[in-house]
């Protein structure tokens, strides 16, 4: 089907998600996404502990016709992450930047997700739980970790997240992306909008003054950052 729904992590994808109880079209999603939807057409895992964490959902699903996605590794690298059975092994470009001909050497797990639904037909995609990180432990499970500083997670989503979405965007322009929840970051492709609702407004009022807190606390606390 052309029309794919990918589901990410972010904390809005509890109050983004009900709006697609009954979508039939491509359904992806990848590492702990797969709480919320439990048998999607494609599921992609590419990190360790997502990997380990979410294992058993994983086999239930494939046992029940999903696809499981992951990169292309060496055989001990596989058995370590526990992904042997895995469906589909991608094998990633030396290159950063994306093409219609391969995959770029992005590896952060929500983007291949877009990139994979880019390189399997798809021609509209909507994004939820899919924002990026703020200063926060921006996932909607609390069992994952926060494996990047606080103090780092705004940057990282500028100076990665942002930019590989701009670049999938104009290279598959053909494509529309359709966004939803608070993102932290933009793209400025024409094929590229974000649908925002009461309650996503009502949230970003209510997280605002907590971000600003924890970053006046990063600033001028005790110079530590880092993870807690």
């Amino acid at each position: 089907m052309s029309e794919w729904l990918m589901i990410g992590s972010s904390p809005s994808v509890l109050q983004t998600l009900p709006k697609f109880s009954d979508f039939d079209g491509t359904v992806i999603t990848c590492n702990s996404g797969i709480k919320l939807w439990p048998n999607p057409d494609y599921y992609v895992c590419v990190d360790m502990f997502a990997s380990h964490s979410y294992h058993n959902k994983a086999k239930a699903a494939q046992d029940q016709g999903t696809k499981l996605v992951t990169l292309k590794r060496s055989p001990s690298a596989m058995k370590e992450r526990r992904i042997e059975h895995y469906d589909i092994f991608l094998e990633l470009s030396d290159k950063p930047e994306s093409s219609r001909g391969r995959f770029g050497s992005f590896r952060y797990t929500g983007p291949l997700c877009v990139e994979f639904a880019c390189h399997n037909g798809a021609k509209t995609i909507h994004l939820v739980g899919f924002d990026g990180y703020r200063h926060s432990t921006d996932y909607f499970d609390p069992d994952l970790p926060r494996r990047i500083p606080k103090d780092m997670m705004q940057t990282h989503t500028l100076d990665h997240i942002q930019p590989k979405m701009n670049d999938l965007a104009n290279v598959w322009n053909d494509v529309q992306f359709i966004q939803y929840g608070d993102p932290c970051f933009t793209v400025g492709e024409d094929n590229w909008r974000v649908e925002r609702d009461i309650m996503t407004d009502l949230l970003e009022a209510i997280n605002e003054p907590l971000f600003k807190a924890e970053e006046e606390q990063i600033i001028h606390g005790d110079g530590k950052g880092g993870t807690s």
